[in-house]
């Protein structure tokens, strides 16, 4: 059997500059697990309306979670791959409180959020073969460039 997940986040940028909408993301939940939100030091996992999984009912009803992101903000959005990897010898789950302290202290980077994922859940799991996807995907907020800046 396999359950199938999806996310779909939308930003808001150059359109929506007169509006105030800038740095505005939508996120449409069908069952997939909760991105963090965060800077190097403070990471939260947002707090997804209730959603189906995708497929399981004909008329399904997805929910959508609305953020605004501060400039230097970073969204990391991960399959549960990551957080139910686990270690034989350990028998752990690789779990949400590790991957929030993995990104504790990173420089905000969508690139380093990645890399720092995949590094603690390839060292947690300490050579053991993954049973289920690592999937991780990092949005960093720039801000606006200065010539689309609102005057």
């Amino acid at each position: 059997d396999i359950l199938v997940q999806q996310v779909v986040a939308r930003l808001r940028e150059l359109g929506a500059i007169g509006k105030g909408l800038a740095g505005h993301v939508r996120i449409g939940n069908a069952g997939h697990l909760p991105p963090l939100l965060g800077t190097g030091g403070d990471w939260r996992l947002l707090d997804p309306a209730p959603s189906s999984l995708l497929g399981i009912w004909e008329q399904g009803e997805f929910a959508e979670t609305e953020v605004q992101l501060s400039v230097g903000q970073t969204l990391v959005f991960y399959s549960d791959g990551v957080t139910e990897a686990h270690a034989t010898k350990q028998g752990e789950h690789f779990g949400d409180l590790r991957l929030r302290q993995c990104l504790l202290g990173s420089d905000g980077s969508a690139r380093e959020a990645v890399e720092r994922v995949v590094a603690a859940v390839s060292q947690h799991a300490a050579g053991d073969q993954p049973f289920d996807d690592i999937t991780v995907l990092a949005l960093r907020y720039r801000g606006l460039p200065p010539a689309a800046a609102p005057n």
